[in-house]
């Protein structure tokens, strides 16, 4: 009896550790009062195991309502803020394209330039390597939304 109690104490224990996953890593956008903070799309907890090391999901980006002109702050975790990117791009125009790469810190400020839709999607995403190659190991995506300035 003790050894069949064992065994099934064994069997859940297993169970609820596999149940449990590591949570995604947030990434947050500010701009004024406006504080959107969303988790990765897809992130490589271990490099080394190739896919198998990788969760992704199938979110939607988050909207950032921005006001004309007004600055957006981009924070990212400790554990992403080694070397990280930013990618703009615009869903009106298919050639605008900006990168911006940033190294050894974990905060980015930036005025955005809106196009015609009043739209710019932005893709954060961190690099990792296996030897001497570089790789995807995180991606967040949101959505800028133009507001109009008030008028006084």
């Amino acid at each position: 009896m003790r050894r069949a109690l064992a065994v099934l104490a064994a069997g859940v224990s297993v169970f609820a550790l596999g149940a449990c996953e590591k949570p995604l890593p947030e990434v947050s956008v500010q701009t004024g009062t406006t504080y959107v903070s969303a988790p990765a799309t897809r992130y490589c907890f271990t490099l080394a195991k190739g896919p198998a090391g990788c969760r992704v999901t199938t979110a939607e980006p988050h909207e950032v309502p921005v006001r004309e002109g007004a600055p957006i702050g981009i924070d990212v975790p400790q554990e992403v803020g080694g070397l990280w990117e930013v990618r703009l791009t615009a869903p009106d125009d298919p050639t605008y394209r900006e990168k911006l790469t940033i190294p050894d810190t974990t905060h980015l400020s930036l005025t955005p330039q809106f196009g015609k839709s009043g739209r710019l999607n932005i893709d954060v995403v961190s690099a990792g390597a296996i030897g001497d190659i570089a790789l995807e190991a995180g991606r967040w995506r949101f959505v800028l939304v133009e507001r109009p300035t008030p008028e006084s």
